[in-house]
């Protein structure tokens, strides 16, 4: 797949479009570990698909970090709003 520049219209989000990510793809381009891509999965906050492996749409991705803002994911499993 292609990569290229790619900047949503409903967000501020610029991001290499892709149709989907695997985990440790997402992991890179949230500069996250894997395992904390996992962890969300497991406390339900992303939805994966599975095409032949566990990949996640852009679409979700993008739901994903609208929903985060504002928001503390230290635990995946007691997200709370960030302190000002």
């Amino acid at each position: 797949m292609k990569n290229s520049n790619h900047k949503n219209q409903s967000n501020s989000y610029t991001f290499p479009h892709q149709l989907v990510y695997t985990v440790p793809q997402l992991a890179k381009l949230l500069q996250v570990n894997p395992q904390f891509i996992r962890d969300l999965v497991a406390a339900g906050l992303l939805v994966p698909g599975k095409y032949g492996q566990i990949k996640f749409d852009y679409h979700e991705v993008e739901r994903f970090l609208d929903e985060v803002k504002g928001m503390d994911f230290t635990d995946p499993l007691f997200v709370k709003e960030l302190a000002h």
